[in-house]
């Protein structure tokens, strides 16, 4: 049977990947590579004496800049307390930003500001805009309003259980493609409690989204407050949609993976945040491996 061969490049992974990514570990892992590399050399050579002194001296100093670079990325990708409007991230790869200032908002000015950028903006065909909403700190400092306070705001119905299971960073963000069509990312702490939440919300969620979704319940569409969600596949992943008697999906959310939820009611949307989603996921890896 063949062995599995650890190397220097999987364990520092693994280091990074755990999120501690201490010197020890990421020493530990050079120590090992450095250890196969001198299985068939001798200690006592003066020569590899200097060479092996001064891997580790490289070693030292490259760990110092792993960590640097790592826990630099980590805040940048994290922090959206205080906020640089040059610099904003969203959660996937965005073509542009753009800011609200929400404070004082009430529900009404909160949705009719975003419909209102859903309706009117310049964006490209097949560009991808995110809407962060500030408020002001003091004069010269704005904080991002997180998802929690967001989707309190915007909805009388949302369980807290919910809210506890999700992280404060999301993204509104909008797609050109045919149309421009709203969508909305929540991160999750835990999928099993966001879940369960989504499942609770379901009764409510039509009622408390339909108007920044900009859904029409006119005529026919009035007795959507009625309709239930229902399992539906939709490009390969598991939905949770809500049709309407002509069985177009009206409103959907989708868990992308265990830490991703989208909601919105287009199908190209879900394709290219989903993309998107996997570009930015396979971009870190290849930063944090570096």
């Amino acid at each position: 049977m063949v062995k599995n061969i650890r190397t220097y490049q999987s364990d520092l992974s693994e280091a990074l990947k755990d999120q501690k990514g201490s010197v020890v570990k990421i020493a530990l892992a050079e120590h090992k590579r450095k250890e196969q590399e001198k299985k068939n050399i001798s200690p006592k050579s003066t020569k590899n004496t200097f060479f092996i002194w001064g891997g580790i001296l490289l070693m030292a100093i490259s760990a110092i800049i792993i960590i640097f670079l790592f826990i630099n990325k980590k805040s940048t990708l994290k922090n959206f307390d205080s906020i640089n409007p040059e610099g904003i991230q969203s959660l996937i790869f965005a073509d542009n930003h753009k800011e609200i200032e929400a404070k004082n908002f009430s529900k009404r000015k909160m949705i009719n500001a975003i419909t209102n950028e859903v309706e009117n903006n310049s964006l490209r065909l097949d560009t991808i805009e995110n809407i962060y909403l500030t408020t002001s700190v003091n004069e010269s400092e704005k904080q991002i309003v997180g998802a929690k306070n967001f989707l309190s705001l915007i909805g009388n119905n949302i369980p807290n259980s919910l809210l506890r299971a999700i992280e404060n960073d999301f993204m509104i963000g909008i797609y050109s493609f045919d149309n421009s069509q709203l969508f909305i990312l929540l991160k999750t702490l835990s999928y099993d409690n966001a879940f369960a939440g989504l499942l609770l919300w379901e009764d409510k969620l039509f009622d408390d989204l339909y108007e920044i979704f900009k859904i029409d319940t006119s005529g026919e569409n009035a007795n959507l407050f009625n309709k239930k969600f229902q399992d539906m596949i939709v490009q390969n992943k598991d939905a949770r949609v809500l049709k309407n008697d002509q069985g177009e999906i009206i409103l959907m959310y989708i868990f992308l993976n265990k830490q991703t939820i989208i909601i919105t009611r287009d199908e190209d949307t879900l394709v290219e945040v989903s993309n998107r989603l996997n570009i930015k996921k396979n971009v870190n890896r290849l930063i944090f491996k570096r």
